[in-house]
């Protein structure tokens, strides 16, 4: 009812002169009771039914939007999830490689230089085939070689044509003749011909 009187209070006070428009209850000197409005009563228990309802349909709203977010979220970490995880898995494969191809490359240079070795230093490396120092292996082959009257494997000697191109000029190789080449290449030729 306050709230009426405020209304035709703003009425009034909206003329210039301060009288009250025509048809307001101010005008004609009646005071409208509640009942007398146009507007329809509201039941308050009603009303709050309504809101509640309209309430509870914009919670279940919002819950089926989060759910449907709560699943694309889930989905998108499940991708980049797996993703990563076969990133992952990627560069597990790759090091398991390395590791391999690495211990490979060991293994065959280990071999490589136990070759060098034998070939180098062969009575020490009979007698020692666990030592790798060479320092160590040439000290002991020298022992093995006293201790064996000092017999020492010669070098294979290169014939007289590879010495000259080696340029080793204390022996000269001599020339051959054409009688010469004849003669090797008959002994060269097999017995069936």
């Amino acid at each position: 009812m306050l709230g009426r009187k405020v209304y035709g209070y703003l009425r009034m006070s909206n003329t210039n002169d301060g009288t009250a428009l025509e048809g307001s209850p101010e005008a004609t000197g009646t005071e409208t009771s509640p009942d007398q409005t146009g507007t329809p009563t509201v039941d308050p228990i009603a009303l709050a039914r309504k809101r509640q309802a309209g309430a509870e349909a914009a919670r279940q709203q919002a819950e089926k939007e989060a759910k449907a977010l709560r699943t694309r979220l889930e989905e998108y970490e499940s991708v980049n999830r797996s993703a990563s995880d076969k990133e992952l898995a990627d560069n597990a494969k790759l090091q398991e490689r390395l590791v391999l191809a690495e211990r490979r490359a060991d293994e065959a240079e280990a071999k490589a230089q136990a070759r060098i070795l034998d070939a180098l230093y062969p009575s020490a490396r009979k007698e020692l085939p666990e030592v790798t120092d060479e320092v160590r292996l040439a000290k002991f082959e020298a022992l093995l070689s006293e201790t064996d009257g000092g017999f020492q494997p010669s070098p294979q000697n290169p014939n007289e044509s590879n010495r000259a191109a080696t340029g080793d000029a204390t022996h000269k190789p001599k020339e051959e003749t054409s009688e010469d080449i004849a003669t090797r290449l008959r002994a060269m030729t097999p017995p069936w011909l």
